[in-house]
């Protein structure tokens, strides 16, 4: 009977993960290794990115995660100082 385990700081990054190294896989995640593990992948990994989105976001230079998430705070930081 095929079985998976998955070991992270916390029951939410274990499940994210589950699905990673399936079937018959374990994964662990250091809490050093946290941001990496989640910053690099691409940004189709993000749930509801599909092949559209994934290249409209390419053509403005986001690739990663970590792309989508600085455009994400860049946006914010800019709106905040407007507001001010």
């Amino acid at each position: 009977m095929p079985a998976s385990a998955d070991v992270a700081p916390n029951k939410f990054l274990a499940k994210i993960t589950s699905d990673w190294k399936k079937p018959n896989g374990h994964f662990v995640i250091e809490p050093h290794e946290v941001q990496d593990l989640f910053l690099t992948p691409p940004v189709r990994r993000i749930r509801c990115v599909g092949k559209v989105m994934e290249a409209r976001m390419g053509q403005v230079g986001i690739a990663a995660v970590e792309g989508a998430v600085h455009d994400v705070v860049n946006r914010m930081s800019n709106a905040m100082t407007l507001l001010a």
